[in-house]
């Protein structure tokens, strides 16, 4: 009788883990606030109406965009130190190309 109610509460308690484990943070995410950093890169990027034509400024640009998308998915992960520095590397390749 023992061994089956200690079976039973250590089944109970795995199942109960495993539901609080994978149970999403939504919450936490949606409550989550963006750095300035990634307001200003997303401004700066949204805010450009002609996209540069020389290969140079073309190619930073496009590069900014690909920081701020990284920067989105490091929020997402809360890696929010690696998502500030993505943001700032952005910003300064769009202080490059004078954006």
């Amino acid at each position: 009788m023992k061994a089956i109610s200690i079976t039973l509460l250590l089944v109970l308690c795995s199942v109960a883990s495993i539901f609080a484990i994978s149970e999403p943070l939504q919450h936490q995410q949606a409550t989550q606030k963006l750095p300035p950093e990634l307001i200003q890169l997303g401004v700066k990027i949204n805010g450009v109406a002609i996209l540069p034509v020389a290969r140079d400024p073309r190619l930073r640009f496009e590069r900014a965009q690909h920081y701020y998308q990284q920067a989105h998915k490091h929020l997402e992960q809360n890696w929010k130190k690696r998502a500030v520095e993505d943001a700032n590397r952005g910003l300064s390749l769009l202080a490059m190309n004078e954006v």
